[in-house]
């Protein structure tokens, strides 16, 4: 059955179709009918003629508009709820990442879980001996499913079947151990320490955010080089707090951002950067600051982006490997300068 805004789609084109094309013709017809004369035809003709030339976009435009309509109805008479647009989303994000956050897994539950149309969903962990095969129609087993999911990280991908048939196909992502010895491969420790910080701006959306502090040491070293630095920031559900031992390490720091695919630190006035390599590691460390036995991001760069912060300061500027929602970045462990 048509709904009512497809219903009015087909009125309003209809409508404009019959005017267009169908009018003149019953005028040039009436015109014959009354004998009109031969050259009162004729212009009559030619300005349909030029009617339909003028209008052929529209008209064209008004035609397509009416068969998606009846497309669309017949769509939603015997595929309800098919809107995958969600789907391709995810399939895209797991095409560029490689992999999907529990998150966004959750996320691909919950909105196959609220459509109409029967959707398949495939849960697979190996290694724990898990193989959950559900529809999205049975709901206990869907919030069995969510509990299920005890770890970060997800392969995933979807399948059509020729009769239509959804299937969702999530994995538990297991990273390949890698042989290479990390750069400065060593844990950092100490306790969070929100005293020495101050919040200047904080924004949290659905898909971003941003946390802007000011270190709050006043004690400024004749030293103007920082030669190495570590920093790993912990996320306690009101801001990104520096964990550390010893507060002095942040004395060359003026202020830091952290935010969804990205950090940037300004150092304080008249400090320069000596040792510009740095090793970043994303989600490294449990909500106890242990290290984790699962994944976490590793990279090593030689060089640091660098540029002149408002007042002439040193900022600089460490990307990410994606852009991170509030939910999916738990720390970040940064190191300048190489140990090794």
């Amino acid at each position: 059955m048509i709904n009512e805004a497809l219903l009015k789609i087909i009125l309003k084109e209809g409508t404009y179709i019959l005017l267009v094309v169908v009018l003149p013709l019953i005028v040039i017809g009436f015109l014959i009918l009354k004998n009109r004369k031969k050259q009162e035809i004729i212009i009559a003709i030619i300005l349909v003629i030029a009617l339909y030339g003028v209008c052929a976009k529209s008209l064209v435009n008004s035609a397509s508009n009416i068969i998606s309509a009846f497309s669309t109805s017949t769509t939603n008479i015997n595929e309800p709820g098919t809107d995958i647009t969600y789907l391709k989303n995810y399939a895209d994000k797991m095409s560029r990442n490689g992999y999907l956050s529990k998150y966004d897994v959750t996320q691909i539950i919950k909105l196959s879980d609220a459509k109409s149309k029967e959707i398949f969903i495939n849960y697979k962990d190996e290694s724990s001996g898990i193989d959950i095969k559900i529809t999205n129609k049975e709901d206990d087993k869907i919030q069995e499913l969510e509990q299920s999911l005890k770890y970060d990280y997800y392969t995933f991908n979807y399948n059509i079947s020729e009769n239509n048939e959804i299937t969702i196909n999530i994995e538990r992502y297991i990273i390949e151990i890698d042989t290479k010895k990390e750069k400065n491969d060593f844990t950092l420790t100490g306790t969070k320490n929100t005293e020495i910080i101050e919040n200047t701006y904080k924004y949290i959306g659905d898909n971003n955010f941003t946390f802007e502090n000011k270190i709050k040491l006043n004690n400024q070293p004749e030293e103007k080089q920082l030669e190495g630095f570590k920093m790993l920031l912990t996320y306690d559900n009101e801001n990104f707090i520096p964990v550390t031992d010893n507060v002095e390490e942040y004395n060359l720091i003026k202020s830091y951002k952290v935010y969804s695919s990205g950090i940037d630190i300004v150092l304080q006035d008249g400090v320069d950067l000596i040792n510009e390599d740095y090793t970043l590691r994303i989600n490294r460390y449990e909500d106890n600051l242990e290290v984790t036995n699962g994944y976490y991001y590793y990279e090593y760069e030689p060089v640091v982006t660098q540029a002149t912060y408002s007042g002439g300061n040193i900022l600089l500027e460490i990307k990410f490997d994606n852009t991170y929602t509030i939910e999916e970045l738990k720390n970040i462990e940064i190191i300048f300068g190489s140990t090794d």
